[in-house]
């Protein structure tokens, strides 16, 4: 683990060289511990891979140097990427400044690499005295920019190994710029992945029955509002107003790196039918069924038979059936 400064001056951004190699401790470990978990809970991220383009986007390159010499010089690369990213920084009006922490460390079997940058906040203590006094600290909590790298996966050319935090307008943007992060947009391909997601945080909290049918159509309903404003959604909006009593648990999931998904896009309600519909095809017969005719009774299922039950048929569909029925019996 390594921490150096960017510091604002009169004469403009500033790098100040820190601490190379900060000894593992129970509170280094436990800051890596908590940037970590916060950077998996936040749900607003962006994922994708290096940029080809080595000139304008070396941070690749630096990694590659330190990775081909068995990562023995972390020293060497954190001062390049803080070159790299005073650099980015410098381009932008009022990029942040602050305590750049670089962790490499290993989860899960995987080698990771996390960047952050944390700024300091007022906060107070007692003394033995019981007397009050100020005492600034690292505001773990507030951080905005932040990424994460998984060297197993880059080196196995595996996916989208390159993550970081979305903020919002030219200031965060940077950040993706220091790090080279090419996400090719995929309005599609996103939006089945979110649909998908929802249908698994709806498993994962254990939801059944009208609870599960109301959520799904009502995160139906917001994507597809969202569709035909040509809106770009937003985590944690979307969680706000889908679960406004407590969004945190769809926050972190819709965050977790496991998953890799990315928001910023327009939803494409041609995609979102799983959320409102349960369609099946069998060899002689098939279902497309609404959610909410199940939570309005109109059909009903039988867990316990396995059977299904169509209730205020059409007249016509009635009609057909009843000549079957006559046809067969005469047959």
């Amino acid at each position: 683990m390594a921490v150096h400064d960017i510091r604002r001056t009169e004469q403009g951004l500033q790098i100040v060289h820190g601490n190379d190699a900060l000894a593992v401790s129970p509170t280094t470990q436990r800051i890596v511990d908590e940037l970590d978990d916060l950077y998996n809970r936040r749900s607003s991220k962006v994922h994708g891979q290096f940029s080809p383009d080595a000139v304008n986007y070396p941070a690749a390159g630096h990694f590659s140097d330190y990775l081909a010499e068995d990562g023995s010089d972390f020293s060497a690369l954190t001062r390049s990427l803080m070159d790299t990213l005073l650099a980015k920084a410098r381009t932008v009006p009022n990029a942040g400044a602050g305590h750049v922490f670089f962790a490499h460390f290993e989860q899960d079997g995987r080698e990771l690499m996390l960047i952050a940058i944390v700024t300091e906040k007022l906060g107070a203590t007692l003394t033995q005295a019981f007397v009050a006094r100020d005492v600034t600290h690292l505001d773990l909590d507030g951080f905005r920019y932040a990424g994460r790298i998984d060297l197993t996966a880059w080196q196995a050319d595996d996916g989208r190994y390159l993550g970081f935090l979305r903020g919002k307008g030219a200031v965060a943007e940077y950040f993706k710029e220091f790090l080279g992060c090419v996400s090719p947009s995929d309005d599609k391909k996103s939006t089945r992945e979110l649909t998908a997601a929802l249908i698994g945080f709806a498993d994962d909290q254990g939801l059944e029955g009208d609870a599960r049918n109301d959520f799904l159509v009502r995160a139906n309903s917001i994507l597809d509002r969202g569709s035909r404003e040509d809106r770009r959604i937003d985590f944690q909006a979307f969680a706000n107003e889908l679960t406004p009593d407590d969004p945190a648990p769809l926050t972190e999931y819709l965050g977790s790196p496991a998953l890799q998904l990315g928001d910023d896009f327009v939803p494409d309600r041609r995609l979102i039918g799983p959320l409102l519909r349960i369609s099946y095809r069998a060899a002689n017969w098939s279902v497309d069924i609404d959610r909410r005719a199940l939570t309005r009774g109109e059909v009903g299922f039988d867990p316990e038979n396995n059977t299904l039950t169509i209730r205020n048929l059409p007249h016509a569909l009635v009609a057909q059936l009843r000549a079957e029925t006559v046809d067969n019996g005469e047959a």
